[in-house]
């Protein structure tokens, strides 16, 4: 078969290299994408950074400023990358997240909180992908909410995993004769030895009586070496190595995007001749037969998916006709509304601040609670369900359906608020708890979720993209609102105040906030001469008599802990 020649990667009138001649069903090239300097650099850095991301991340445990270093030294470096890399550049949706990221990173030099650690933990993690999709113009702004799930899938898993595989390679591709290409060789090898070299040198010192003495001078310091110490450091090398990986992938792979993207605005829409010859100037200066390029098809594939194709796709599975919808809207919203008819009584009991005949307050506020919120998540899922399965787009079928989901979100708001009422009673008669002041604050934002998704019935607007960003604001004030110290404050001067008995509201207050807040009205009430026999004396010197300390290492550090520390130390010279 003669083979045929791409008119459109050279001009007809010169020679045509042999590289050039495309044959049908010739195999792709596997040929890697040349790395640019700062490419390198951010590789060989990601590489380190993995390490450090496992050594000083924590989901669960104690974080501390060693975290919060960490978090700022990454974010760095990666804008300082971003800032070189073609393509990226930062806009109102990337700035919001880096902010976020740097706000969730301060959280652990400040405080130190169980449930606020895990998600300040989360929370910046997802806010710096987000940071860094944006940056790069990989996400796609559309008025369309569903688009929020193609986003993050593309930006946290696809991109990242996708080129992942080449952090290797770009992290070694300098100069041979750069002193840095060396250097890492010599660290990486240094740092998969040192944990394995220890080990052995124990044992071969314990083995041989001779070997023992000769090595004495450097074995003499390894029993004083924690075996924690040894094992979780192997365990940083081993799992920093796919967590730089994927930092690489993420970060190198977007920045890949964003020039891609470039290619495809100067070649113009659906050319694929301009398109390669834009990226062989981008990516391939030294190569010109890219047609076929395996790394250059997945960059086009990234790229390739506009909003006009969710559109596309998203209304070929419009295949549910409104009417059949709204027949089971109907249904559930004539359910919700003889349940409310029903428990009318029992509601406008929580608004007139009385007890329903026959309950407990506790009985009150649990009661059917965790129901509740099940239909409210049940609630949420067939309310995006049916905007994007629904048929038609325009008539009456069309404004009944919006009217019978703004109706469902209304029940649905009807009932978080009256779920929120019976916690509130529940907290005036019986005080705060982590439990209360959780579920309370995520009743608020069900019920702005709820809000949001009635206004968009009306408005065309991304509704999920603003409900994210009120989730990224909650989870801020949620982990910055020091909540073990202002349940401990609310309970205490409900204690003094009489209307909480002092036995067994001291012991159940947790945390450093909690125990800070113990300290300073155990000082109060001593410094008023309070009775030696007082109860909330009694109580609160008894929880400082066996507090401890959460700081074990110095990366644990955090403020909070340190006033503590500070604290119980004052409160012991007084009390040996």
């Amino acid at each position: 078969m003669e083979p045929t020649i791409n008119p459109a990667l050279q001009p007809t009138n010169t020679p045509i290299p042999a590289q050039q001649i495309q044959y049908p069903y010739h195999r792709p090239v596997n040929k890697t994408i040349p790395s640019l300097s700062h490419e390198t650099y951010f590789a060989f850095i990601s590489i380190i950074l993995g390490y450090f991301y496992c050594r000083m991340n924590h989901i669960t445990g104690n974080n501390g400023i060693g975290t919060t270093i960490y978090q700022i030294v990454l974010c760095i470096f990666t804008a300082m990358y971003l800032k070189k890399a073609r393509g990226c550049k930062q806009n109102a949706t990337s700035i919001f997240m880096l902010i976020s990221s740097l706000l969730f990173a301060l959280y652990f030099m400040i405080f130190n909180g169980e449930a606020e650690s895990i998600v300040s933990f989360f929370g910046f993690n997802i806010c710096y992908i987000i940071w860094v999709a944006a940056s790069s113009g990989c996400i796609l702004h559309s008025k369309k909410s569903s688009y929020i799930g193609y986003n993050l899938g593309r930006s946290a898993f696809a991109i990242p995993f996708g080129e992942c595989g080449n952090g290797i390679k770009t992290a070694s591709d300098i100069k041979k004769k750069h002193v840095l290409k060396r250097a890492s060789a010599v660290l990486i090898g240094i740092l998969l030895t040192i944990p394995l070299a220890a080990v052995i040198l124990m044992l071969l010192g314990s083995a041989d009586a001779l070997f023992g003495q000769l090595m004495r001078p450097l074995l003499h310091i390894l029993p004083n070496i924690d075996e924690y110490f040894i094992l979780n450091n192997l365990r940083c090398i081993i799992l920093g190595i796919p967590v730089g990986l994927y930092l690489c992938g993420l970060v190198i792979g977007h920045s890949r995007v964003a020039r891609m993207n470039l290619c495809r605005k100067e070649a113009g829409d659906d050319n694929e001749a301009a398109l390669d010859k834009a990226a062989a100037a981008h990516f391939y200066p030294d190569f010109t037969d890219i047609a076929n390029t395996v790394e250059l098809k997945k960059l086009k594939d990234y790229t390739k998916t506009t909003a006009t194709d969710l559109d596309a796709k998203a209304a070929k599975k419009r295949l549910i006709p409104s009417v059949t919808l709204i027949t089971m809207l109907t249904v559930l919203n004539a359910i919700y509304a003889v349940f409310l008819t029903i428990q009318f009584p029992v509601i406008s009991a929580a608004f007139s601040n009385y007890l329903p005949e026959n309950m407990t307050y506790a009985e009150y506020a649990r009661s059917g609670f965790f129901q509740l919120f099940a239909v409210a998540m049940i609630n949420l899922f067939v309310i995006i369900a049916v905007m994007m399965l629904h048929k038609e787009l325009t008539g009456r079928a069309f404004k009944v359906l919006r009217i019978e989901n703004t109706v469902l979100c209304l029940f649905t708001i009807g009932l978080s608020v009256t779920a929120f009422r019976r916690m509130y009673l529940y907290i005036s008669v019986y005080g705060l708890t982590r439990l209360r002041v959780y579920t309370s604050l995520f009743m608020i934002y069900l019920i702005i979720v709820f809000a949001a998704c009635i206004i968009r019935q009306f408005k065309e607007y991304n509704a999920a993209g603003f409900s994210t960003a009120v989730g990224v604001v909650f989870a801020l004030f949620f982990v910055f609102g020091n909540i073990d110290s202002n349940i401990a404050a609310y309970n205490l001067r409900a204690v003094e105040a009489g209307t909480l008995e002092a036995h067994g509201v001291v012991k159940a207050l947790e945390g450093s906030g909690a125990m800070v807040q113990i300290a300073d009205y155990e000082s109060r009430l001593t410094a008023e001469g309070t009775p030696e026999d007082d109860p909330l004396l009694s109580e609160l010197r008894y929880r400082l008599t066996y507090a401890h300390s959460d700081i074990n290492r110095s990366e644990e550090f955090d403020i909070q802990s340190y006033a503590l520390n500070k604290k119980i130390e004052a409160f012991r010279k007084q009390h040996p």
